[in-house]
């Protein structure tokens, strides 16, 4: 999937008519990935914690 993705990058969609649509077209505002970034390292900072303890408590033997 990696290969088939470089090979066509950065045009990732062919359309049947040749034309094709760009990841340089259709990039979001520089403010918009940005804040996309914050909320996924905040998100993490919550999830992953909770996610580990779970690992945790189900790898317990009951007694």
């Amino acid at each position: 999937m990696v290969a088939i993705s470089y090979a066509h990058f950065p045009n990732f969609i062919r359309l049947k008519n040749g034309g094709v649509i760009s990841l340089y077209d259709v990039i979001a505002p520089e403010k918009t990935v940005e804040s996309l970034g914050w909320a996924l390292v905040l998100g993490s900072f919550l999830i992953l914690p909770f996610l580990g303890y779970l690992f945790y408590k189900f790898q317990q033997k009951e007694e």
